[in-house]
């Protein structure tokens, strides 16, 4: 994985879980949000996908 891919994967997550965190909702994802597994070089490509998509979306 590259610096970019690390750093979208990060983001997702912490967006994902600070979400369900704050709503109290979709439990299922906060707990697959953490850990962030990332021993296996990186998640299929869809999954990459949503994590580019979600970059995009970030506020600055």
């Amino acid at each position: 994985m590259n610096e970019k891919q690390i750093a979208r994967e990060l983001y997702s997550h912490a967006v994902v879980f600070y979400f369900c965190d704050r709503t109290g909702s979709f439990s299922f994802l906060k707990e697959h949000a953490s850990p962030i597994d990332m021993r296996d070089g990186g998640d299929n490509p869809l999954m990459r996908a949503v994590f580019a998509a979600c970059w995009l979306l970030r506020r600055y």
